[in-house]
């Protein structure tokens, strides 16, 4: 066993070849059965220990993962309510953009115009536009 732990700590420096040769030897003594238990039972904890790992990091980006899709579900809720006012509010201004847009051309031309009462009466009562227009 303490041959098996000094390898195993020392895995770095031993060849590729060795590493397939020893496990062969260690079969063949009087030793192999619990040896090779032993060996067995190591590496299994190993795996076992990595799999439980590669679980638990799942189940995390599993859990971020629904966590998002609640933010995702509540903000497309908000923009679909958003939206609705939105356009409402936009077709009141484009509305009111337009009748305003009328009432000026409507305004302008009048005072160029004699005969106009609504340019008469932004001009006031006492301005003669003989004057003006010639």
């Amino acid at each position: 066993m303490r041959g098996l732990r000094t390898n195993a700590n020392g895995l770095q420096n031993i060849s590729g070849e060795r590493l397939r040769v020893e496990p062969k030897r260690t079969a063949e003594g009087r030793n192999a059965g619990p040896v090779l238990k032993k060996c067995l039972n190591i590496i299994l904890v190993n795996i076992l220990s990595s799999f439980q790992r590669i679980w638990n990091n799942m189940e995390a980006a599993q859990r971020y993962q629904n966590i998002f899709k609640m933010f995702e579900m509540h903000d497309r809720v908000v923009i679909e309510n958003s939206f609705d006012r939105v356009n409402f509010w936009s077709i009141i201004n484009s509305t009111l953009m337009f009748i305003v847009t009328i009432i000026q051309v409507i305004t302008i031309r009048s005072l160029f115009e004699n005969k106009s009462a609504y340019g008469k009466f932004l001009r006031g009562k006492n301005t003669d536009t003989t004057n003006f227009i010639r």
